[in-house]
């Protein structure tokens, strides 16, 4: 069993995060079935969703300045030492990494604060209940 996974771990880890994204997928589409609430709620909501994104735009542009300096710095210093560990090609490993850092910081932070008024209509919401809601059917309605 070892040796089989040691030649097909690329594939294993392949299949384990299809599976993570379609698990991904199902929850999200369950979580967005559920009711929006009133008027009240939703504009609670409202303002939770503005308050997140002012706050992503401010870390996206934060990020962004960081990455493009690093990017700098790890592919002229490459030339400049004469590493093989430094460079335009480890810079570019780099860029890549940076943007799918940002892809799944944009989708665990956005995908959350998309339905932000869930808890509001089961008032107070103990820690089983919350996530009884994210992992099954919600048991108080």
């Amino acid at each position: 069993m070892a040796a089989w996974l040691s030649d097909n771990s690329a594939w294993v880890a392949l299949v384990c995060g299809l599976i993570a994204i379609a698990y991904g997928l199902g929850l999200a589409a369950y979580i967005l079935k559920q009711p929006a609430g009133n008027e009240k709620m939703r504009e609670i909501a409202g303002a939770i969703q503005e308050g997140a994104k002012a706050y992503l735009n401010r870390q996206y542009a934060i990020i962004g300045v960081v990455a493009v300096v690093l990017f700098l710095v790890i592919g002229f210093l490459g030339s400049a030492v004469d590493s093989t560990l430094l460079g335009w090609k480890a810079a570019i490993g780099f860029l890549i990494g940076a943007v799918a850092s940002l892809g799944s910081l944009s989708i665990s932070h956005v995908g959350p604060s998309l339905r932000e008024d869930m808890a509001w209509p089961f008032g107070p919401c103990s820690l089983p209940t919350c996530l009884a809601l994210c992992i099954g059917p919600c048991p108080v309605r």
